[in-house]
């Protein structure tokens, strides 16, 4: 069963093929919440550095904060 990528409910009879509702109607739901990733990254640093770390992502640049209160740019961003 096709579902909708935005709502996350089923897609209608004859759009499954679409990703998005909105030939025959609007989507029947809010957006799902987006991951902005950030719990990625800091399982990425934790992987390769063994640190435990803080991240936040803010307009799709991730910040990370090491136990030392030191906050930096990783200079990964996130793409759509």
């Amino acid at each position: 069963m096709s579902k909708c990528e935005l709502c996350g409910e089923p897609m209608p009879q004859g759009e499954e093929m679409f990703k998005y509702h909105g030939l025959s109607c609007h989507c029947p739901k809010p957006p799902l919440p987006r991951d902005n990733g950030a719990e990625d990254v800091k399982n990425l640093i934790k992987q390769i550095t063994g640190v435990d770390v803080t991240v936040r992502a803010f307009n799709g640049e991730f910040y990370v904060t090491d136990p030392d209160g030191q906050e930096f740019k990783t200079g990964l961003a996130r793409k759509h």
